[in-house]
């Protein structure tokens, strides 16, 4: 039997990977970046804001670090990638239960994790960019993608918190 989810996801493109449901994003505490271009907004503005949501959070400081980088990847990719029709890219960091949930919101087009070259292959491995979603994989433990059925991008990573 179709369910409404089925009707749905039909009208999916055909590059955006179906999944169903909505992101997990706990509570927001972010902000929302709505600059022109992604020179505009500067690392250390990110760094700066990720770091005070996360001071009050037992992370270690290269934990820390880590979920710095991989949150401000997620930001410049959705800058860079995911900007039509909507200026603003959402940044939201929550706490929940023994994990730091960040989560990046785009309004493009949507993509295929699937099909992003591998930036360590050789043909690519002495480019200066391309590395995006392979930092942020390497820097959280688990990252989640999240297409909406009226367009964008739902970029969430998870990092633990150390007991």
């Amino acid at each position: 039997m179709a369910t409404a989810d089925d009707a749905d996801d039909a009208a999916l493109p055909a590059h955006v990977p179906q999944q169903r449901g909505t992101p997990q994003v706990g509570i927001p505490v972010g902000a929302a970046v709505t600059s022109g271009s992604p020179e505009a907004v500067s690392p250390e503005a990110i760094e700066a804001k990720v770091t005070s949501l996360l001071a009050g959070l037992r992370l270690p400081p290269a934990a820390a670090g880590r979920l710095v980088v991989a949150v401000w990847e997620a930001v410049t990719n959705a800058m860079v990638h995911g900007r039509t029709p909507a200026p603003a890219v959402g940044i939201h960091l929550s706490p929940a239960g023994d994990e730091v949930i960040a989560t990046v919101t785009d309004h493009g087009p949507g993509f295929d994790p699937g099909e992003v070259s591998d930036p360590l292959a050789p043909p690519r491995r002495l480019r200066p960019g391309g590395r995006g979603l392979l930092l942020i994989s390497r820097y959280t433990d688990s990252v989640d993608y999240f297409f909406p059925l009226h367009g964008g991008t739902v970029v969430t990573l998870h990092a633990g918190i150390p007991a």
